[in-house]
């Protein structure tokens, strides 16, 4: 029962594909970027999370194949954050910031799911710089 109850009380994390781009960038950028908990997401979390998903599409776009050098690593961020998650608990990753990466990267299923997804992430980042972190 605690479960049930802890697990509804996140909202879902807003990188939904079916949204304009121009959305993904601006209000659910910021609405995803008010839902990280100020103080318990540690901003050295949050930079590693995005120098990570950014270092891949830096290689993306300096030529590396998609599906066979971006994907898996970038399928990987799923377990990492999980990973971060448990070890340090929700003092310096919180549920919320661990749904935002499992969703983002569940979701993304190509190449240009993934350019929409950096570009998502950059805009929450900056919103969460500018607005509500530290």
């Amino acid at each position: 029962m605690k479960t049930q109850q802890k697990q509804q009380r996140y909202e879902e994390p807003t990188f939904d594909l079916q949204k304009d781009e121009k959305e993904l960038v601006d209000e659910l950028a910021e609405r995803q970027a008010k839902k990280f908990p100020y103080p318990r997401l540690k901003s050295t979390q949050l930079r590693k999370f995005f120098g990570e998903v950014k270092d891949l599409y830096r290689r993306l776009t300096q030529g590396q194949d998609y599906e066979k050098q971006i994907e898996p690593e970038f399928k990987m961020l799923r377990s990492k954050v999980y990973y971060a998650h448990r070890k340090s608990g929700e003092d310096r990753v919180p549920r919320e910031f661990v749904d935002f990466i499992d969703n983002g990267v569940k979701t993304v299923k190509n190449k240009e799911d993934f350019e929409k997804f950096v570009r998502h992430f950059e805009a929450v980042v900056g919103f969460w710089y500018g607005k509500y972190g530290k």
